[in-house]
């Protein structure tokens, strides 16, 4: 099967720590966890998985050599990382711990024998239901079925051949030839059409997503190290336009990163900054930023995001502020992101809002560790470690209510609307969805 994935996360290569567990047990502070492995369990080269292994994958992303990125932060409040026996993972936290289990759905368990090879990095061995078969750069990846798969006559795909498209609207193309199954993230123009027009396809949208669009700013580098700026810029995004021309009523104005069923959602905080050219035009005045010039990154591959990029470039023009626009190939995007190396702001989906608060410490969106806007504050890093840590409901709505206050304040990461992940498949394609984590699973596709 033919599947485009360079955008979003696929459930393919690897098993997470929490799959490859038959049961947990977690103590009552949050502060030690129990993973009682699966037996038989083998990598794709043959070799069992064992709980040496977890230990060796969490200790890989501690090393500052690996560049863990948002496991690094998200493994940095654990005290030790136990293997007693062979199936037994003991996993103890310095304080309290309560989105262990994200990390442990999120986090894959790669083999360290190959891993460990001169090239393992280039070809990677884990778990899951299909191999690693090879990987061209802005070209493909080859997956094949995984025969040992742990979970019995699965997968039912002996292979998915994933081409990498920049550009959308090729991608699109595409499937609608018959070059490709399915496609992964078409713009909601092209989702829309598909759904309602033809037969020959089907989009599954994953409408339990805790992701949104947003905007990251770089507060290393001037203006936008000026929090008047970024301010300015929240009063100058018409998220209500945005919501209803570019996405279609497939999304919603949003400022907080939480799902509405989130602990540390509210209504009220998310409508802190009304569309208010004024304001933004006073903020920049009194800043003493004149006419002030900036670029604007995002990724070509998203097209909601060249429309949202022109709506917002066109008022705040009128505030007194000038956005160039830059879209930019997906992987130099990135590159950028994580090395806090792109001028001005840059568009970004952060991530998980629909899971436990406490997951954001880590998030290069949010986290006070390694966040991709360059933001180093002793006191974002003390709320928080007491989002993240504190288990009762009435002090933890507490500390979520002063996070994002603090967030909103600074305005490092700027919300505009929230964001359904999707993927447009032929009427062949079943079996494919998303789980919980945000993570599309296709162990369980076949063509009819």
């Amino acid at each position: 099967m033919r599947i485009h994935s360079s955008v979003g996360r696929c459930c393919a290569c690897s098993g997470s720590a929490a799959r490859l567990a038959e049961s947990w047990d977690i103590n009552s502070d949050f502060t030690q966890f129990k993973l009682n492995l699966r037996k038989g369990v083998q990598y794709h080269s043959g070799r069992e998985f064992t709980s040496d292994d977890v230990l060796w994958n969490f200790l890989r992303v501690k090393d500052p050599a690996i560049g863990g990125g948002i496991f690094a932060s998200y493994v940095a409040p654990l005290k030790s990382v136990e293997a007693p026996d062979k199936y037994t993972v003991v996993i103890t936290a310095n304080q309290p711990y309560p989105y262990v289990s994200h990390i442990l759905q999120t986090m894959n368990m790669l083999d360290p024998a190959t891993m460990q090879q001169p090239d393992g990095v280039n070809n990677p061995v884990g778990t899951g239901p299909f191999k690693f078969v090879e990987f061209a750069q802005g070209d493909h990846l080859t997956l094949a079925k995984n025969p040992s798969y742990w979970r019995a006559g699965l997968p039912y795909v002996d292979q998915l051949q994933m081409p990498i498209f920049s550009d959308p609207q090729t991608m699109v193309t595409s499937l609608e030839s018959g070059g490709l199954e399915a496609a992964v993230n078409v713009a909601l123009r092209d989702a829309a059409r598909l759904h309602q027009q033809d037969s020959n396809y089907q989009v599954v949208l994953n409408k339990n997503s805790g992701a949104m669009y947003g905007i990251i700013a770089n507060t290393t580098l001037e203006p936008t190290a000026q929090k008047a700026l970024r301010q300015a810029l929240q009063y100058g995004i018409d998220r209500q336009r945005i919501a209803e021309t570019v996405l279609l009523g497939l999304g919603e104005p949003t400022q907080l990163p939480w799902f509405p069923t989130s602990p540390a959602y509210d209504a009220a905080t998310n409508r802190t900054y009304t569309f208010d050219l004024d304001k933004a035009r006073s903020l920049l005045q009194q800043a003493g930023l004149s006419n002030p010039s900036i670029d604007f990154n995002y990724s070509s591959a998203i097209a909601e995001f060249g429309s949202m990029a022109q709506i917002i470039q066109a008022d705040v023009q009128t505030a007194g502020l000038t956005l160039n626009l830059k879209p930019t190939d997906p992987p130099q995007l990135a590159g950028m992101q994580y090395q806090v190396k792109y001028p001005g702001i840059a568009g970004g989906t952060p991530l998980f809002g629909q899971a436990h608060p406490g997951v954001q410490f880590g998030s290069p969106y949010f986290g006070p560790l390694n966040n991709w806007t360059g933001l180093k504050d002793d006191q974002f890093r003390a709320l928080s470690t007491t989002m993240s840590t504190e288990v009762d409901p009435s002090r933890a709505k507490q500390a979520y209510a002063a996070w994002n206050d603090y967030v909103l304040d600074q305005s490092f990461t700027i919300g505009i609307a929230t964001f359904l992940p999707r993927i447009a498949t032929t009427s062949r394609v079943h079996g494919v969805h998303y789980d919980l984590a945000y993570i599309l699973d296709g162990t369980e596709a076949w063509l009819g």
